[in-house]
């Protein structure tokens, strides 16, 4: 009795809501929002996307003294 009870609700739901959906209109967007739009302008505010290349130009500049370092000293020998 209680699978009976259970299954008539569980159709009850399902019918309810193809009758909610059947008479539901969305409402017509001739601009949708989507995430690149949300992300671009959040971009322009935040500058998600710019790269800071801060890290590399150090790591740069540490190669070249390196380098500078290494050929002196091989100069000496």
């Amino acid at each position: 009795m209680k699978r009976l009870l259970v299954t008539a609700l569980a159709g009850l739901a399902v019918v309810h809501g193809g009758a909610f959906l059947a008479v539901w209109e969305l409402p017509y967007v001739s601009d949708h929002l989507t995430y690149r739009d949300v992300g671009r302008k959040l971009d322009n505010v935040f500058h998600i996307g710019q790269k800071i290349d801060s890290l590399r130009d150090k790591r740069e500049a540490r190669r070249r003294e390196n380098e500078e370092i290494f050929t002196e000293r091989r100069k000496a020998r």
